[in-house]
């Protein structure tokens, strides 16, 4: 067991070199591809709304914000947040 976890170290500190060569002066990694979805360019257009039977994803709506604010920050009986 001892060598097994020996050799994990010794990938994992590979692995951390690695990813120490990629980083740039600011330490994040490059892009080595360009996006494949400008920035923004989901925003612009019409959200779908997902339906699996009864259960229906739809993007949220600015008139919903007060309810979804409501229920994120009430407290349960035993004082927790409702989250």
């Amino acid at each position: 067991m001892g060598t097994l976890i020996a050799a994990f170290r010794a990938l994992m500190l590979d692995v951390r070199s690695v990813v120490r060569s990629l980083m740039g002066d600011n330490g994040t990694v490059p892009l080595l591809v360009p996006p494949a979805v400008e920035a923004g360019g989901l925003r612009r257009r019409i959200q779908p709304a997902l339906t699996v039977q009864e259960l229906v994803v739809r993007p949220w709506g600015a008139a919903e914000a007060p309810a979804f604010l409501a229920a994120y920050t009430a407290t349960s009986s035993d004082g927790t947040c409702g989250r």
